[in-house]
């Protein structure tokens, strides 16, 4: 009996020990749903990627945001695997497979393109805009007389320095230009930039140009450049006003002068078109004598008043002669047509004054007759 119960118990042990060994070998099996793969981000010098998630389930989603070295720069597409992420508003995003996966990105490089092979769309101003402008803008001119309907389409690669909302177009016919006698064909493209919404950076802009009337199109790519001011290289004329021709004289006078050539947003005469100079008369020779601050190259308009303020009805006809001149030669008063060089780096017509060399001496005259 004895020997019956041992053998029993033997039984019952053999079977506890097989029972064990089954539950330890189960006990090393991962359920599939609990299974997680990992992710590697192919960074690289042009780019670096960021990641939601380090490793993760089968279907879970995942997000990748990149982030570009330089502004020259743009993204083409994210992958995972060799197959193409989905964009979305956090980024790019991807249903996580069975498998570790590794991202990367696929970047293009932006080049300037200022006009198209046939000329119907061609960039004609500078790309640099001051954030102290009244109205910057770019031109773009368009050279076709059949295109009365053009459909503009214009995006910014940085929205931190040009957004999509700082972004208008005008466009601007063949009568507006000339006149009555034009066309309402559109002959220029002007893309303002609202001050308020720019900041300092640059941005690439892509403009594509479609004719509504014509077949013809075009998209010029172009590096927008913001500056605070846009810096000019500025010289100084001392000009010398002979006025023993004048019998009503005053103890001071104003001259204006006009930038015919103004740049918006220059940091000449503090963003300015014009300036005025406020100077007294010196009895004893009866000259006036101005400094003022020009552009080399810029054509200037100058106008002279009695009196501290600039008043357009004491005008006074301003003339010029060349240096060192007879007195046979005279003064020659101003007329549309008329260019006289004074030591060939100053030419004066038509009331506009055009400096050709730095730090200049200029002798002008001033005739009796004012005019309204």
């Amino acid at each position: 009996m004895k020997k019956f119960w041992a053998l029993c118990g033997a039984f019952v042990c053999m079977i506890c020990l097989s029972a064990g060994i089954i539950l330890t070998g189960c006990g090393d099996e991962t359920d599939p749903a609990d299974q997680t793969y990992t992710i590697t981000l192919a960074n690289s010098d042009a780019y670096s990627l960021q990641s939601s998630h380090e490793s993760a389930k089968e279907g879970d989603t995942v997000v990748i945001n990149v982030s570009l070295v330089s502004e020259d720069d743009y993204l083409i597409s994210v992958n995972y695997n060799n197959r193409s992420c989905s964009k979305t508003d956090d980024g790019w995003s991807f249903t996580m497979p069975a498998e570790n996966v590794t991202v990367s990105a696929q970047l293009g490089h932006y080049s300037e393109v200022t006009t198209d092979g046939y000329g119907f769309a061609t960039l004609v101003s500078k790309t640099t805009i001051a954030k102290m402008a009244k109205d910057p803008f770019i031109l773009i001119e368009i050279d076709d007389p059949y295109t009365t309907i053009l459909n503009t389409h214009i995006t910014s690669s940085n929205q931190n320095t040009i957004p999509a909302d700082a972004i208008t177009v005008e466009k601007i016919t063949n009568m507006d230009l000339v006149g009555s006698s034009g066309s309402n064909a559109i002959a220029q493209v002007k893309i303002h930039f609202n001050p308020e919404l720019i900041n300092l950076g640059t941005s690439w802009l892509t403009m594509n140009f479609d004719s509504g009337n014509t077949s013809d199109e075009a998209t010029l790519v172009v590096k927008v450049s913001v500056l605070e001011y846009i810096e000019l290289s500025s010289s100084k004329a001392t000009i010398t006003f002979d006025i023993s021709d004048i019998s009503n004289k005053s103890e001071q006078y104003t001259l204006r002068v006009w930038d015919d050539d103004f740049i918006d947003g220059s940091n000449l005469w503090n963003g300015k078109s014009f300036n005025d100079y406020l100077v007294t008369a010196d009895p004893e020779s009866d000259t006036i004598t101005f400094t003022i601050d020009y552009i080399l190259g810029h054509d200037y308009s100058i106008r002279l008043s009695r009196g501290e303020q600039y008043d357009y009805y004491t005008n006074l006809l301003i003339s010029a002669r060349n240096e060192g001149g007879s007195s046979t030669d005279g003064y020659t008063q101003y007329t549309g047509d008329t260019e006289i060089e004074v030591s060939d780096k100053i030419l004066v017509s038509g009331g506009t004054l055009t400096f050709q060399s730095h730090n200049l001496d200029i002798e002008l005259s001033v005739n009796e007759t004012s005019q309204n």
